[in-house]
């Protein structure tokens, strides 16, 4: 090996270990930064010449050090809870999984988005959520029903800046759910006139919410028409809230038929002799019956005035409500002996869709990346309403190591990395999400400071073998001299 040869493999050498020293200093200052992935030093040997000449002495070139810089992507920081609902952190178990980013709440271009482990995320004041780095988190919208509204789930284009917005609309109801028994044993309408039964009929309510936020408590009446020529048979009444007009609701009456072994055979809508009396005969629609066990109805606003029966009312929903449009499935419903004490109906599920205004009071993300939303209504204290507002989907990738680092916790896409692949958090090799908690650095600080004994002794002794190279051409120089 030439004296220059010797001289310019040390000087590799304390470029290389200074090069490890700065990604050992930059690891040990990001120690506390969420999110971030530890980057290693990875030295290669450079060797110059053929390898029949590496065995001569009188030839061998010499070998110096390169080194470059790749980060720990298989590993995610261990969870810290925190106190924030909007923090997020992934599975520390898991191997793979970015959050999606973008620079800008309103450039959604997907060639622009980012990857990052960063889940320290809060709302900004237009609902946005923006972590520590002031990216935007990225995921797909939903609807009213927590469905995502996109076509091409899974794809980047779908994606949209997630915002949890600070008030929410009322929702008006539009389809219900009511599964319960009516009471066999309860006597009917003609044992009732025969006065051999005290009652025939039983009552429950449907909560409906109106375009303003009103809540309509729909009352529903279920009387006991069974005979011998038609039995296990009931009529169901509809009629508006307490205050307003019962001929507000179209179709109101409905007749149920039950098999023999208390199911729902069929319903049909109608009409009764008298109106408002149960006892009257019933005369169906043409062509309303269905096996479907659902009903469709409406309910419309009026006046204040006087009902059929002379009655004083007033309407919420001529406040300037839309009209109510329920589709009120009762395939649930059953005919068997009564299961209370009171010989009532006894109900097992009465939901209604539709929500009330309100204010922003908590965010919640599950573990599938959910984000839901939960908002108070000002004038019921009680009164609150959650909505699934985004899905946030977690970016997969075949090669992570490829990734371009745009900082220690925000990557871009490259050749080698490859396109991403959107999943749900859970699956694919991520981690289940857990929101109030952020992933810590994967820096331990133990592990840096041994590399960093390690890149001082081998500095020290590349900057010796610089002086005595140094001696010898001064000795070589010393000899021609003389």
């Amino acid at each position: 090996m030439s004296l220059n040869a010797a001289l310019n493999a040390a000087v590799s050498g304390l470029k290389a270990q200074s090069n490890a020293l700065s990604v050992i200093s930059t690891n040990i200052a990001n120690a506390s930064t969420t999110g971030y992935t530890t980057e290693d030093s990875n030295f290669e040997s450079l060797v110059t010449g053929s390898t029949g000449a590496q065995s001569s002495d009188s030839n061998y070139g010499g070998s110096g050090v390169g080194v470059d810089t790749t980060y720990e992507m298989q590993t995610i920081g261990q969870v810290a809870t925190t106190n924030v609902s909007t923090n997020i952190a992934m599975e520390s178990t898991a191997t793979n999984g970015f959050f999606v980013v973008s620079p800008s709440s309103t450039n959604t271009s997907s060639s622009t988005d980012l990857y990052t482990r960063d889940g320290s995320f809060t709302t900004t004041d237009g609902g946005y959520l923006q972590n520590g780095s002031g990216d935007y988190l990225m995921g797909y919208a939903t609807d009213a029903d927590g469905a995502t509204t996109s076509t091409s789930v899974g794809q980047l284009s779908a994606l949209t800046p997630v915002v949890v917005p600070p008030t929410v609309a009322a929702i008006a109801t539009t389809t219900a759910t009511l599964a319960a028994n009516l009471p066999s044993g309860l006597g009917t309408t003609a044992e009732v006139t025969a006065g051999t039964a005290t009652t025939d009929s039983t009552t429950s309510v449907l909560p409906a919410i109106d375009s303003l936020g009103n809540t309509q408590n729909i009352n529903e009446t279920w009387t006991n028409v069974s005979t011998a020529a038609s039995p296990n048979t009931w009529i169901l009444q509809l009629t508006a809230p307490t205050g307003t007009s019962g001929d507000n609701i179209s179709p109101d009456v409905y007749e149920l038929n039950f098999n023999e072994d208390g199911t729902l055979n069929t319903i049909s809508s109608g009409t009764l002799a008298t109106s408002g009396d149960p006892s009257s005969t019933y005369t169906a629609t043409t062509g309303t019956s269905t096996t479907s066990g659902t009903i469709s109805f409406t309910m419309t606003g009026s006046t204040t005035g006087v009902n059929s029966h002379g009655v004083a009312v007033n309407d919420d929903l001529s406040n300037g409500a839309a009209p109510l449009a329920i589709s009120l499935d009762l395939s649930g419903m059953t005919q068997d002996a009564s299961t209370t004490s009171s010989n009532g109906i006894a109900i097992t599920t009465n939901t209604t869709n539709g929500s009330l205004g309100g204010d922003l009071s908590s965010i919640a993300i599950s573990a599938t990346g959910t984000v839901s939303a939960t908002y108070a209504n000002s004038s019921n204290s009680a009164a609150t309403t959650t909505i699934d507002v985004a899905q946030i989907p977690l970016a997969t990738f075949a090669d992570e190591e490829g990734l371009t680092a745009i900082s220690g916790s925000t990557f871009a896409v490259s050749t080698t990395s490859g396109s991403p692949t959107l999943v749900t958090a859970g699956t694919e090799g991520t981690g289940a999400l857990t929101d109030s908690a952020v992933n810590a650095s994967t820096t331990d600080t133990s592990t840096q400071f041994d590399d960093m004994i390690t890149a001082e002794q081998a500095y020290s002794a590349a900057a010796q073998v610089v002086t005595y190279d140094g001696k010898m051409f001064d000795t070589l120089i010393q000899s021609v001299s003389a």
